[in-house]
């Protein structure tokens, strides 16, 4: 895996700098327990994260795994779904959009995110990109609207979507994704 710098660790991104240390406890208790088990289980599958696996081989994929059984109907979300982005993938060729959603947690700095919205643009493949409200703390408004504007006939932005629907929608090809 390539080196990763601290500033980007989970508990220098989760809120208050006062619960900071909570985080890094349960980080470290988590861990100290993890070295202990034989095999750990994750929500996820081998096709969504092949690499990973193959460098971790006592992580068991066992999922997805949805809470009410049912595939279809979305268990629990952090803010209101957008449900354009169904109609907006529908009218999408099959396999050619990349999907790009960094979960609840994720938070990049302005210059990530706009190096990644550069590299999407460059790509010129169709896109449907989740992004939180609070997922980039300092980006300008002004570049986001333009950049929008940029792309506004090959990218969809919304602030929450159901992943349930879209991973297995025929026209998702790529998903990019962090959990």
């Amino acid at each position: 895996m390539p080196p990763l710098h601290t500033s980007l660790m989970s508990w220098n991104n989760a809120g208050a700098p006062e619960g900071q240390h909570i985080i890094f406890d349960l980080v470290c208790r988590n861990n100290k327990f993890n070295d202990l088990a034989e095999m750990t289980v994750c929500n996820s599958f081998q096709e969504a994260e092949a690499g990973a696996f193959k460098l971790f081989p006592n992580i068991l994929p066992i999922g997805p795994l949805f809470a009410d059984g049912e595939f279809q109907k979305p268990v629990g979300n952090f803010l209101p779904e957008d449900a354009r982005c169904l109609k907006w993938l529908d009218a999408r060729a099959d396999g050619s959009v990349v999907y790009v959603a960094f979960g609840s947690m994720a938070i990049f700095d302005p210059r990530q995110f706009q190096e990644l919205a550069e590299g999407l643009e460059l790509a010129g493949r169709p896109f449907l990109w989740v992004v939180r409200p609070d997922f980039t703390p300092g980006l300008s408004q002004a570049w986001l609207a333009e950049f929008q504007q940029r792309v506004a006939g090959t990218g969809m932005f919304v602030s929450w979507c159901s992943q349930q629907q879209v991973t297995p929608n025929p026209q998702t090809a790529t998903l990019i994704r962090v959990t």
